[in-house]
């Protein structure tokens, strides 16, 4: 989960290998396959009318600019 995390806030892809390659976090490859597995399971629930049929409403947005402050 906080690879995805990481990938998603565009933390660059030699810190995420650095961090998997310590044991702290899965691989860049886990974190596309991962990623590519949700949005397959997502589309197929979308086709199939989960989402309609069952009043539950999902949306994504992906441009979302949040500030995490840090010290400095």
């Amino acid at each position: 989960l906080l690879g995805i995390f990481f990938h998603s806030t565009s933390i660059p892809q030699k810190v995420i290998d650095v961090l998997a390659h310590a044991g702290l976090l899965i691989s860049i490859t886990s974190i596309h396959n991962a990623i590519h597995s949700m949005s397959k399971e997502i589309a197929a629930n979308i086709k199939q009318g989960i989402c309609i049929w069952s009043l539950k409403v999902s949306v994504a947005y992906d441009n979302f600019d949040i500030n995490f402050k840090t010290s400095e």
